[in-house]
């Protein structure tokens, strides 16, 4: 900046000292030769034109550089604003991906909790299904015979006493065996409103069996009479089975209910012993 300020001062001094000269010098005088000092000045002035050229260029140099400069820092500047959105979107993403990862976690240990209690319900489910497996098996024996038949399947599919847990395990599962027994409970239920009819091999006394039309009252009650109508009895159920006691002064009551069933009587109250346990 000095040297430009150098160069400013001696191109005036010289612009001042040329137009001096020329306006000392007489009208109409004939040119003469050029003292040395007028060359010493037209070379001086010559190369101040040379340096303010040459400064003129460095000025346009500058300024092309300073416009160069603004273009690239703008699209530096672009550029700068661009990665800090990508930034603020990697961030966000993060945060987010971090609040994903938070509620996952969340959810996993809400998963192993339920695993928890659903494994505790299990043993508690497994460590009683074998004892309503025995308490229905008990059950079967004082069903009707029409309601054992129907069963057979389900408790055919019913694990075997004795078996070991392993075998349990790997062989039943413990939600079919549950479903066995909802089955089986169900058809108790059902069976436990109807009236069943059937051809039965009884002991009808005296160490005397006989087929017999068989009258089941739900799962409480029972009533057989013979074929030729002569014997007639109750039914009741134990554990062990049905026991049939014979009782000849029911036969009359005991086919007139048959009719009915078979739709050949009238309908019609039919009084008949009942035993209460």
């Amino acid at each position: 900046m000095l040297q430009f300020r150098h160069l400013l001062r001696s191109a005036a001094l010289l612009l001042l000292a040329e137009v001096s000269a020329f306006a000392q010098k007489p009208e109409g005088a004939a040119p003469t030769a050029a003292a040395p000092e007028a060359i010493s000045i037209a070379e001086q002035m010559t190369g101040t034109r040379a340096i303010l050229q040459q400064w003129a260029a460095q000025q346009q140099a500058i300024a092309n550089e300073r416009r160069e400069w603004e273009q690239g820092k703008s699209i530096l500047q672009q550029r700068v604003e661009l990665v800090e959105r990508e930034i603020q979107n990697v961030q966000n993403k993060i945060a987010e991906n971090k609040q994903k990862l938070a509620d996952s976690e969340t959810k996993k240990q809400q998963m192993l909790k339920d695993k928890a209690t659903a494994e505790e319900a299990s043993k508690v489910l497994a460590a009683k299904i074998s004892e309503l497996e025995a308490a229905v098996r008990k059950l079967l024996p004082s069903t009707p015979k029409p309601t054992q038949d129907k069963l057979k399947a389900a408790f055919d599919a019913l694990p075997p006493a004795g078996i070991s847990d392993e075998d349990l395990a790997k062989k039943f599962g413990l939600g079919g065996r549950y479903a066995i027994l909802g089955a089986i409970l169900s058809e108790f239920s059902t069976a436990n409103t109807l009236v069943l009819q059937g051809l039965e091999m009884i002991d009808v006394g005296g160490g005397r069996n006989a087929e017999v039309n068989v009258v089941y009252l739900g799962l409480g009650q029972a009533y057989y009479l013979t074929k030729d109508g002569e014997d007639a009895g109750v039914g009741i159920p134990f554990e062990s089975g049905w026991k049939w006691q014979p009782d000849k002064s029911i036969a009359k009551e005991v086919l007139q209910m048959l009719d009915m069933l078979k739709k050949s009587g009238h309908p019609r109250v039919v009084p008949l012993p009942v035993t209460i346990k």
